[in-house]
């Protein structure tokens, strides 16, 4: 499994989740986490999706990752923006793997 924080910046206003998230990829599922409210942890998760259905891109930025998720049945998706990093990296380069 890869993890690693994100800041989400939604890219549609009806969007449910969360400012901030971390995002597990794993050969099979997609999932984000919520942050605990004191920002030391892990909170629950908030969305989570089969691999296999869920579309990614990536832009390497001055500022950092930029990443565009499709979520199955989703038609706007949402923008992920993350600091380039060692965990960062691995997270986006699971993510956008095709």
């Amino acid at each position: 499994m890869v993890m690693g924080a994100v800041s989400v910046v939604m890219a549609r206003r009806d969007s449910d989740l969360p400012r901030q998230v971390v995002v597990a990829v794993t050969a099979g599922r997609v999932t984000l986490f919520a942050l605990s409210r004191a920002g030391n942890g892990l909170g629950p998760d908030v969305a989570s999706w089969d691999r296999t259905y869920v579309k990614a891109s990536a832009e390497r930025t001055a500022r950092g990752w930029e990443l565009w998720v499709q979520p199955p049945g989703d038609r706007a998706g949402f923008e992920l923006r993350a600091p380039t990093g060692p965990a960062t990296d691995a997270v986006v380069t699971a993510l956008a793997r095709a």
